[in-house]
């Protein structure tokens, strides 16, 4: 079908062209419409789109990247054929997974080193601070990244990411007090949300659906392996050589991973947005409400964990103000009629939003079982840091390896639901046995149960991924992507926040009455001179901590439930090899 020649149609200006392909053809249609809005056939196969909005690749920056509702049924949808850059995998997936291994590896090895830290620094009780400006930071950018690389292009957030990541290593490296610290732990953050969130797009650009899963149990494998190796890593340094070091480390390693994307990376080209239209058609109002209601929302959840003063007149506003604004953002999405951070299609379906939600439920889960088991190792059992992490490898490694294992298998069998659903109820059984640990719980068996439920946790990485990249459309994916980030994110913050809140009440509640505080050691503990105070005092923190088990098994319930809801999409794709000379277009920025 010629673009020059298509019927009832307005042509656009050579910017305002975007890449369509219909089964063999490929071509730089116009992307106005005429006053019907509507496309009887393309490549025989007919469907309407309901608005100009709606059609992929529109050239103001608003019809670019608004929902996409397609009216058609499911076997007279167009075949649109997936568009594949020339690359050499083998050296762009190891320059990803470099960029991942960073960005996971400085969520975890700070958290051996911190004693060390804020001793040098005169940190004081600001030590929280180290972690929380990061994942604050970094859960923040995620709607911001998605957008932006549709406007300026992938590489450009994803370059850009990755050296504010290394700059904020650097600098905290040299850092001279805790402020710089802290204030330069958040420009890493933002590096690495960027990192996150463009790795997680630019596999959908570079890889087709039938081969995807392959590559994402990759970097799933890449985050399990950093997970684990972080606190080790940060515990060595820390007492082999100077802390500074466990920044410093990132500068060689991210150097090499930019140089490799910068040399070898190839994506396909996308039209050109002009400032002008780019200040016309940008949601300000979206980008500022729901970054203000993220920030200010995880800043509640973090000081009132911290401090347990959940009513304190700072935590509350925090809270509210933030939920107030995520509401705004909400409401501004549904009305707006400018370019939408996330589109409110990317929650139509039944099957969508039930995979939102279980992201949601997964990391809060995980983030439950990853913070507070550690606790129960070094409170309980007396672990120091380093054997603390020992203890947990099984739970590391073991959803590492499943992760991988999982993206493997939905490649062949070409199957995302029946993983997602098995993983759930795997999960449920797992935090089900979680309940059977007590004080006196050999650790054995309970690296045992760890193992189980790491089986469920990283069965669900690949599965959920993989469901959002299948059932959206094309112009959609950025925007989708960062949204599913940002719902993970986010339920690590509140599994955390919500655990603490558990932790602090079952330990005020159970010592109420007695001479012991909520606070004690594992010395102090084992230096009570009874036996059966001591194992009543050892009994009541493990039970604290078990009862955030309990609590998790019918959040498992609920994702299991919502898994059933989860419709399958056909992994295949046709693809085509993008040929620059043939388009007279140099590689996408």
């Amino acid at each position: 079908m010629n673009p020059s020649t298509s019927p009832n149609r307005n042509l656009a200006s050579p910017k305002s062209l975007q890449l369509y392909t219909t089964g063999s053809e490929v071509a730089w249609y116009p992307t106005a419409l005429d006053e019907a809005n509507e496309i009887k056939s393309i490549n025989s196969k007919a469907f309407s789109f309901k608005n100009q909005d709606q059609i992929y690749g529109a050239g103001s920056l608003k019809s670019r990247f608004s929902t996409h509702e397609i009216s058609s049924e499911k076997n007279d949808s167009p075949d649109f054929t997936l568009v594949l850059p020339s690359n050499r995998l083998y050296i762009v997936i190891p320059g990803l997974m470099l960029s991942i291994f960073l960005a996971a590896l400085d969520q975890t090895v700070i958290t051996t080193a911190i004693p060390t830290i804020v001793a040098n620094l005169d940190g004081g009780s600001s030590y929280s601070w180290i972690g929380t400006a990061y994942s604050l930071a970094e859960t923040s950018i995620l709607p911001f990244c998605g957008i932006m690389s549709e406007v300026v292009g992938r590489k450009i957030v994803l370059y850009t990411s990755i050296v504010l990541f290394l700059f904020g290593s650097a600098m905290c490296g040299a850092a001279q007090n805790m402020l710089w610290l802290v204030l330069c732990r958040a420009v890493q953050g933002i590096g690495g949300g960027g990192i996150m969130s463009l790795v997680t797009i630019v596999i959908a650009d570079i890889t087709p659906l039938q081969t995807r899963p392959y590559y994402t149990g990759c970097m799933g494998v890449t985050w399990g392996v950093a997970s684990v190796m972080g606190p080790l890593i940060g515990g060595a340094i820390s007492q082999n050589t100077t802390w500074r070091w466990i920044f410093f480390i990132n500068l060689p390693t991210g150097g090499l991973s930019l140089a490799l994307l910068i040399f070898f990376l190839n994506l396909v080209p996308k039209p050109t947005v002009s400032f002008c239209v780019f200040l016309r058609d940008f949601d300000f109002v979206g980008i500022v409400t729901i970054t203000t209601g993220v920030v200010l929302f995880l800043l509640g959840l973090n000081i009132g964990s911290t401090t347990g003063h959940w009513a304190h007149a700072n935590v509350l506003c925090y809270l509210i103000f933030g939920i107030l604004c995520i509401a705004g953002f909400v409401v501004n999405e549904l009305y707006t009629t400018r370019t939408r951070i996330i589109a409110p299609s990317a929650f139509q379906t039944l099957s969508l939003s039930s995979v939102m939600v279980t992201s949601f439920l997964h990391y809060y889960i995980m983030s439950t079982v990853t913070y507070y088991i550690p606790i129960y190792f070094q409170s309980i059992k007396g672990d120091g840091p380093l054997m603390s992490g020992v203890h947990t490898l099984s739970l590391a490694v073991v959803s590492s390896v499943v992760s991988a294992i999982s993206g493997m298998g939905i490649g062949k069998l070409k199957n995302y639901r029946y993983p997602m659903i098995g993983g759930w109820i795997v999960l449920l059984a797992g935090t089900g046995s979680m309940i059977a640990i007590y004080y006196d719980t050999p650790i054995p068996r309970t690296m045992g149960f760890l193992a189980l439920t790491a089986v469920g946790i990283g069965n669900l990485f690949q599965p959920n991924l993989i469901a959002i990249q299948a059932s959206v459309p094309p112009a959609l994916m950025a925007t989708s992507c960062s949204a599913f980030m940002l719902l993970r994110n986010m339920g690590a913050s509140v599994g955390i926040s919500i655990g603490a809140v558990i932790y602090d009440q079952q330990l005020t509640t159970l010592l109420k009455g007695t001479e012991y505080s909520t606070g004690l050691s594992y010395s102090q503990i084992a230096s009570i001179p009874s036996v059966s105070e001591r194992n009543f005092v050892f009994n009541v923190y493990a039970n604290a901590i078990r009862t955030i088990w309990i609590v998790n098994c019918p959040v498992a319930g609920v994702g299991m439930l919502l898994s059933f809801f989860t419709k399958q999409e056909k992994l295949s794709q046709s693809v085509t090899e993008y040929k620059e000379k043939d388009k007279g277009f140099k590689d996408a920025p």
